[in-house]
Protein backbone atom coordinates (compact mmCIF):
# COMPACT_ATOMS: atom_id res chain seq x y z
CA UNK A 1 0.00 0.00 0.00
CA UNK A 2 1.32 3.58 -0.79
CA UNK A 3 1.80 5.95 1.39
CA UNK A 4 -1.13 8.59 0.73
CA UNK A 5 -3.51 5.83 1.46
CA UNK A 6 -1.76 4.26 4.21
CA UNK A 7 -4.14 5.55 7.30
CA UNK A 8 -7.30 4.00 5.05
CA UNK A 9 -5.74 1.22 3.64
CA UNK A 10 -4.36 0.36 7.33
CA UNK A 11 -8.10 0.41 8.68
CA UNK A 12 -9.98 -1.55 5.99
CA UNK A 13 -7.08 -4.33 5.97
CA UNK A 14 -6.83 -4.85 9.34
CA UNK A 15 -10.23 -4.18 11.07
CA UNK A 16 -8.32 -1.26 13.28
CA UNK A 17 -5.71 -3.41 14.60
CA UNK A 18 -2.69 -3.81 12.80
CA UNK A 19 -0.06 -2.93 16.53
CA UNK A 20 0.88 0.35 15.18
CA UNK A 21 0.58 3.01 17.45
CA UNK A 22 -0.43 6.71 16.29
CA UNK A 23 2.66 7.50 16.03
CA UNK A 24 4.06 5.02 14.12
CA UNK A 25 1.42 5.46 11.34
CA UNK A 26 2.48 9.06 11.13
CA UNK A 27 6.53 8.32 10.82
CA UNK A 28 5.58 6.23 8.31
CA UNK A 29 3.45 8.22 6.36
CA UNK A 30 6.15 10.88 6.19
CA UNK A 31 9.69 8.99 6.01
CA UNK A 32 8.09 6.37 2.92
CA UNK A 33 7.80 9.75 1.00
CA UNK A 34 11.41 10.20 1.61
CA UNK A 35 12.40 6.75 0.68
CA UNK A 36 10.88 7.51 -2.57
CA UNK A 37 12.38 10.39 -3.26
CA UNK A 38 15.98 9.64 -1.49
CA UNK A 39 16.19 6.25 -3.76
CA UNK A 40 14.43 7.34 -6.69
CA UNK A 41 11.98 4.65 -6.53
CA UNK A 42 8.74 5.19 -9.30
CA UNK A 43 6.78 4.16 -5.91
CA UNK A 44 7.05 2.83 -2.49
CA UNK A 45 4.57 0.11 -1.05
CA UNK A 46 4.73 -0.50 3.11
CA UNK A 47 4.66 -4.42 3.05
CA UNK A 48 4.04 -5.00 7.04
CA UNK A 49 5.99 -5.47 9.94
CA UNK A 50 7.85 -8.89 11.44
CA UNK A 51 7.86 -8.99 15.17
CA UNK A 52 10.57 -9.78 17.29
CA UNK A 53 11.29 -10.60 20.80
CA UNK A 54 13.55 -7.37 20.85
CA UNK A 55 12.30 -5.14 18.44
CA UNK A 56 9.93 -5.09 14.97
CA UNK A 57 11.12 -5.22 11.93
CA UNK A 58 9.06 -2.49 9.59
CA UNK A 59 9.26 -3.28 5.79
CA UNK A 60 8.61 -1.07 2.97
CA UNK A 61 9.31 -2.19 -0.91
CA UNK A 62 10.34 -0.21 -4.05
CA UNK A 63 9.31 -0.63 -7.31
CA UNK A 64 10.09 0.71 -11.17
CA UNK A 65 8.35 1.18 -13.73
CA UNK A 66 7.59 -2.47 -14.74
CA UNK A 67 5.64 -3.84 -11.72
CA UNK A 68 6.82 -7.21 -12.14
CA UNK A 69 10.59 -6.52 -11.90
CA UNK A 70 12.81 -7.40 -8.46
CA UNK A 71 11.65 -5.15 -6.16
CA UNK A 72 14.22 -3.15 -3.42
CA UNK A 73 13.43 -4.28 -0.19
CA UNK A 74 14.49 -1.93 2.92
CA UNK A 75 13.47 -2.39 6.88
CA UNK A 76 13.39 0.12 9.75
CA UNK A 77 13.63 -0.65 13.41
CA UNK A 78 11.70 2.92 14.29
CA UNK A 79 9.70 3.92 11.24
CA UNK A 80 11.79 6.81 9.97
CA UNK A 81 15.60 4.94 9.47
CA UNK A 82 15.30 3.11 6.57
CA UNK A 83 18.14 0.06 5.83
CA UNK A 84 18.16 -1.66 2.09
CA UNK A 85 18.19 -5.85 2.41
CA UNK A 86 20.21 -7.68 0.20
CA UNK A 87 18.16 -9.81 -2.52
CA UNK A 88 16.73 -12.82 -1.53
CA UNK A 89 18.74 -16.43 -2.65
CA UNK A 90 18.22 -19.77 -3.02
CA UNK A 91 20.66 -20.49 -0.18
CA UNK A 92 19.03 -17.88 1.96
CA UNK A 93 16.01 -19.08 1.74
CA UNK A 94 16.98 -23.23 2.53
CA UNK A 95 18.99 -21.96 5.66
CA UNK A 96 15.78 -19.64 6.87
CA UNK A 97 13.85 -23.08 6.31
CA UNK A 98 16.17 -24.97 9.05
CA UNK A 99 15.21 -22.29 11.42
CA UNK A 100 12.58 -21.97 14.16
CA UNK A 101 11.24 -19.62 16.82
CA UNK A 102 10.90 -15.92 17.15
CA UNK A 103 13.03 -13.26 15.30
CA UNK A 104 15.04 -11.48 17.93
CA UNK A 105 14.86 -7.83 16.53
CA UNK A 106 18.36 -7.70 15.55
CA UNK A 107 19.64 -7.48 12.12
CA UNK A 108 23.27 -8.72 13.43
CA UNK A 109 22.27 -11.38 15.77
CA UNK A 110 23.82 -14.49 14.39
CA UNK A 111 21.96 -18.23 14.73
CA UNK A 112 24.39 -20.86 15.44
CA UNK A 113 24.13 -24.15 13.94
CA UNK A 114 22.76 -25.42 17.41
CA UNK A 115 19.74 -23.43 17.33
CA UNK A 116 18.73 -24.92 14.07
CA UNK A 117 15.88 -26.76 14.34
CA UNK A 118 16.74 -30.08 11.76
CA UNK A 119 19.23 -33.08 11.79
CA UNK A 120 22.55 -33.10 10.82
CA UNK A 121 22.97 -31.40 7.57
CA UNK A 122 26.33 -31.16 6.07
CA UNK A 123 24.87 -29.08 2.95
CA UNK A 124 25.12 -25.50 4.55
CA UNK A 125 28.36 -26.90 6.30
CA UNK A 126 32.16 -26.11 5.16
CA UNK A 127 35.52 -27.32 6.60
CA UNK A 128 34.03 -28.18 9.46
CA UNK A 129 32.81 -25.15 10.39
CA UNK A 130 29.51 -24.46 12.35
CA UNK A 131 26.59 -23.10 10.07
CA UNK A 132 26.01 -19.32 11.15
CA UNK A 133 22.58 -17.59 9.82
CA UNK A 134 22.27 -13.60 9.92
CA UNK A 135 19.09 -12.65 11.24
CA UNK A 136 18.90 -9.68 8.22
CA UNK A 137 19.25 -13.04 5.46
CA UNK A 138 16.54 -14.46 7.58
CA UNK A 139 14.52 -11.64 7.22
CA UNK A 140 14.82 -11.27 3.50
CA UNK A 141 14.17 -15.15 3.35
CA UNK A 142 11.17 -14.76 5.02
CA UNK A 143 9.15 -11.68 2.92
CA UNK A 144 10.73 -13.84 0.09
CA UNK A 145 8.62 -16.71 1.26
CA UNK A 146 5.58 -14.67 1.90
CA UNK A 147 5.14 -13.11 -1.08
CA UNK A 148 5.91 -16.16 -3.61
CA UNK A 149 2.94 -17.71 -1.01
CA UNK A 150 0.28 -15.09 -0.46
CA UNK A 151 0.94 -11.67 -2.31
CA UNK A 152 -2.04 -11.07 -4.19
CA UNK A 153 -3.71 -8.69 -6.21
CA UNK A 154 -7.44 -8.97 -7.78
CA UNK A 155 -7.58 -10.14 -11.36
CA UNK A 156 -6.82 -7.57 -13.74
CA UNK A 157 -5.69 -4.57 -11.37
CA UNK A 158 -2.32 -5.30 -13.70
CA UNK A 159 -1.27 -5.70 -17.50
CA UNK A 160 1.32 -7.78 -19.09
CA UNK A 161 2.47 -5.50 -22.21
CA UNK A 162 3.52 -7.98 -25.58
CA UNK A 163 7.19 -6.79 -24.31
CA UNK A 164 7.04 -8.66 -21.02
CA UNK A 165 6.83 -5.44 -18.87
CA UNK A 166 3.60 -5.55 -16.46
CA UNK A 167 2.23 -2.00 -15.85
CA UNK A 168 -0.72 -1.24 -13.43
CA UNK A 169 -4.29 -0.93 -15.19
CA UNK A 170 -5.81 2.03 -15.84
CA UNK A 171 -9.17 0.84 -17.30
CA UNK A 172 -9.21 -1.35 -13.78
CA UNK A 173 -12.48 -0.07 -12.09
CA UNK A 174 -12.45 -3.09 -9.50
CA UNK A 175 -14.61 -6.05 -8.74
CA UNK A 176 -18.21 -6.67 -8.48
CA UNK A 177 -19.48 -7.80 -5.76
CA UNK A 178 -20.30 -11.50 -7.26
CA UNK A 179 -16.61 -11.79 -8.48
CA UNK A 180 -15.18 -10.46 -4.94
CA UNK A 181 -16.45 -13.92 -3.04
CA UNK A 182 -14.32 -15.84 -5.43
CA UNK A 183 -10.97 -16.93 -4.62
CA UNK A 184 -10.45 -16.76 -9.29
CA UNK A 185 -10.71 -13.42 -8.75
CA UNK A 186 -7.23 -13.19 -6.90
CA UNK A 187 -4.15 -13.99 -8.57
CA UNK A 188 -0.57 -14.59 -6.55
CA UNK A 189 1.77 -11.90 -7.67
CA UNK A 190 4.85 -14.00 -8.31
CA UNK A 191 6.31 -15.65 -11.28
CA UNK A 192 2.87 -18.14 -12.25
CA UNK A 193 3.57 -21.80 -11.90
CA UNK A 194 -0.02 -23.70 -12.79
CA UNK A 195 -0.35 -21.31 -15.30
CA UNK A 196 2.64 -23.01 -17.55
CA UNK A 197 0.76 -26.68 -16.67
CA UNK A 198 -2.59 -25.67 -18.32
CA UNK A 199 -3.16 -27.14 -21.92
CA UNK A 200 -4.54 -24.75 -25.11
CA UNK A 201 -8.24 -25.64 -24.11
CA UNK A 202 -7.98 -24.46 -20.61
CA UNK A 203 -5.75 -20.84 -21.91
CA UNK A 204 -8.63 -20.31 -24.78
CA UNK A 205 -10.88 -18.47 -22.20
CA UNK A 206 -7.74 -16.83 -21.26
CA UNK A 207 -6.90 -12.48 -21.64
CA UNK A 208 -2.97 -13.22 -22.03
CA UNK A 209 -2.54 -9.22 -21.13
CA UNK A 210 -4.56 -9.90 -17.71
CA UNK A 211 -4.66 -13.30 -17.07
CA UNK A 212 -0.96 -14.24 -17.28
CA UNK A 213 -0.54 -14.93 -13.10
CA UNK A 214 -1.92 -18.15 -11.32
CA UNK A 215 -4.94 -17.56 -9.09
CA UNK A 216 -6.09 -18.52 -5.62
CA UNK A 217 -8.38 -21.21 -6.30
CA UNK A 218 -6.26 -23.86 -6.79
CA UNK A 219 -3.92 -23.51 -3.33
CA UNK A 220 -2.55 -26.70 -1.55
CA UNK A 221 -4.20 -27.13 1.06
CA UNK A 222 -7.33 -26.36 0.23
CA UNK A 223 -9.28 -24.42 2.49
CA UNK A 224 -6.02 -21.96 3.40
CA UNK A 225 -7.78 -18.83 2.78
CA UNK A 226 -10.84 -17.24 4.60
CA UNK A 227 -12.86 -14.79 2.20
CA UNK A 228 -15.55 -12.26 4.58
CA UNK A 229 -16.95 -9.32 4.03
CA UNK A 230 -16.37 -6.39 6.79
CA UNK A 231 -17.56 -3.26 7.50
CA UNK A 232 -21.27 -3.40 6.26
CA UNK A 233 -20.26 -5.91 3.63
CA UNK A 234 -18.40 -3.09 1.71
CA UNK A 235 -15.00 -4.19 1.93
CA UNK A 236 -13.71 -7.61 1.43
CA UNK A 237 -11.30 -9.11 3.13
CA UNK A 238 -8.98 -12.52 2.10
CA UNK A 239 -6.67 -14.14 5.47
CA UNK A 240 -4.33 -16.69 4.76
CA UNK A 241 -4.53 -19.47 7.16
CA UNK A 242 -0.78 -20.60 6.56
CA UNK A 243 0.92 -16.81 6.78
CA UNK A 244 -1.19 -15.77 9.72
CA UNK A 245 -0.93 -12.00 9.39
CA UNK A 246 -1.61 -11.40 6.04
CA UNK A 247 -4.43 -9.46 5.52
CA UNK A 248 -5.89 -8.60 1.86
CA UNK A 249 -8.64 -6.02 1.32
CA UNK A 250 -10.45 -5.03 -1.41
CA UNK A 251 -13.34 -2.16 -1.87
CA UNK A 252 -15.75 -3.58 -4.47
CA UNK A 253 -16.10 -1.64 -7.65
CA UNK A 254 -13.29 0.67 -6.66
CA UNK A 255 -9.46 0.99 -7.15
CA UNK A 256 -8.93 0.28 -3.64
CA UNK A 257 -6.67 -2.67 -2.59
CA UNK A 258 -3.83 -3.74 -0.92
CA UNK A 259 -2.27 -6.35 1.71
CA UNK A 260 0.08 -6.21 4.88
CA UNK A 261 1.56 -8.60 6.90
CA UNK A 262 2.36 -8.24 10.85
CA UNK A 263 3.30 -11.22 12.07
CA UNK A 264 6.15 -12.68 13.48
CA UNK A 265 7.22 -14.63 10.71
CA UNK A 266 5.81 -18.42 11.36
CA UNK A 267 4.27 -20.10 9.03
CA UNK A 268 1.53 -23.10 9.62
CA UNK A 269 2.90 -26.19 7.48
CA UNK A 270 0.02 -29.08 8.77
CA UNK A 271 -3.41 -27.54 9.48
CA UNK A 272 -6.53 -28.87 10.02
CA UNK A 273 -9.92 -28.05 8.28
CA UNK A 274 -10.29 -24.71 9.48
CA UNK A 275 -13.43 -24.12 11.33
CA UNK A 276 -15.73 -21.24 12.03
CA UNK A 277 -17.57 -20.39 15.32
CA UNK A 278 -19.47 -17.58 16.11
CA UNK A 279 -17.60 -15.45 13.25
CA UNK A 280 -14.32 -16.61 13.90
CA UNK A 281 -11.87 -18.53 12.46
CA UNK A 282 -10.20 -21.61 13.94
CA UNK A 283 -6.91 -22.46 13.02
CA UNK A 284 -5.00 -25.71 14.61
CA UNK A 285 -1.36 -26.03 13.92
CA UNK A 286 -0.95 -29.76 14.25
CA UNK A 287 2.99 -29.40 13.69
CA UNK A 288 3.30 -27.09 17.39
CA UNK A 289 -0.04 -27.92 18.29
CA UNK A 290 -1.73 -24.98 19.26
CA UNK A 291 -4.32 -22.79 18.01
CA UNK A 292 -5.20 -19.30 16.38
CA UNK A 293 -8.52 -17.56 16.70
CA UNK A 294 -8.80 -15.57 13.50
CA UNK A 295 -11.61 -13.27 12.99
CA UNK A 296 -13.20 -9.65 12.57
CA UNK A 297 -11.90 -7.37 15.30
CA UNK A 298 -9.93 -9.39 16.91
CA UNK A 299 -6.00 -10.32 15.76
CA UNK A 300 -4.45 -14.06 15.93
CA UNK A 301 -4.36 -15.12 19.28
CA UNK A 302 -1.44 -18.13 20.10
CA UNK A 303 -1.91 -20.14 22.94
CA UNK A 304 1.44 -21.52 23.72
CA UNK A 305 0.06 -24.50 25.84
CA UNK A 306 -0.25 -27.90 24.19
CA UNK A 307 -3.81 -27.97 22.55
CA UNK A 308 -6.85 -25.68 23.18
CA UNK A 309 -10.00 -26.73 21.52
CA UNK A 310 -13.93 -24.90 21.57
CA UNK A 311 -16.10 -27.37 23.18
CA UNK A 312 -19.52 -28.08 24.18
CA UNK A 313 -19.64 -28.22 28.02
CA UNK A 314 -22.32 -30.83 27.90
CA UNK A 315 -19.57 -32.98 25.91
CA UNK A 316 -16.55 -32.89 27.45
CA UNK A 317 -17.35 -36.50 29.07
CA UNK A 318 -16.89 -38.14 25.60
CA UNK A 319 -12.79 -37.27 25.61
CA UNK A 320 -11.59 -39.42 27.90
CA UNK A 321 -9.19 -37.05 28.61
CA UNK A 322 -6.65 -37.52 31.94
CA UNK A 323 -6.16 -33.79 32.66
CA UNK A 324 -8.14 -30.98 31.87
CA UNK A 325 -8.57 -26.97 32.87
CA UNK A 326 -11.50 -25.08 32.19
CA UNK A 327 -10.28 -21.33 30.34
CA UNK A 328 -12.95 -18.68 29.72
CA UNK A 329 -12.38 -17.60 26.06
CA UNK A 330 -11.93 -13.45 26.09
CA UNK A 331 -11.95 -13.42 22.39
CA UNK A 332 -15.38 -14.56 21.88
CA UNK A 333 -18.78 -12.44 23.51
CA UNK A 334 -19.16 -12.68 27.00
CA UNK A 335 -23.03 -13.32 26.39
CA UNK A 336 -22.03 -16.54 24.38
CA UNK A 337 -21.58 -20.07 26.38
CA UNK A 338 -18.43 -21.37 25.18
CA UNK A 339 -14.87 -22.06 26.79
CA UNK A 340 -11.87 -23.10 25.79
CA UNK A 341 -10.73 -26.67 27.12
CA UNK A 342 -6.80 -27.09 27.39
CA UNK A 343 -5.99 -30.45 27.14
CA UNK A 344 -2.70 -31.58 29.17
CA UNK A 345 -1.98 -35.32 28.39
CA UNK A 346 -3.95 -37.07 25.42
CA UNK A 347 -2.45 -40.03 23.82
CA UNK A 348 -4.58 -39.68 20.56
CA UNK A 349 -3.93 -35.93 19.42
CA UNK A 350 -4.65 -35.90 15.66
CA UNK A 351 -7.86 -37.74 16.13
CA UNK A 352 -9.21 -35.08 19.09
CA UNK A 353 -11.87 -33.05 16.55
CA UNK A 354 -13.77 -30.08 16.99
CA UNK A 355 -17.61 -30.31 17.66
Amino acid sequence: MEPAALPTALQLAASGDTGLSLEKRAALGASLLLLQRDYRFERVWFWGCIQGVRGTYYIAQGLGPDLAAPRSRLYSLNCVEWSLLPPATVEMVEQAALLKGLFQGDPSFEYEYAEVNAEDDERFLEDGKELTIKEENRLVATIEQIDRAVGIIPRRAFMKTPLGSVHENRNFEGLSLTEAKKLSSYFHFTEPVNLKNKTLLEKADLDPSTDFLDSLEHDVPQGSWTVQFEKGGTVVVLRSLLWLGLTFYHVPMTKQYGYIYCGTGWKIKHICQPKTILGRTLITDMENMKIYLQGEKASPVVKNINVLYLLDPGRMHKLGILKWMWKKCTCLPTTAMHFLLQITDSTDFKNISFW
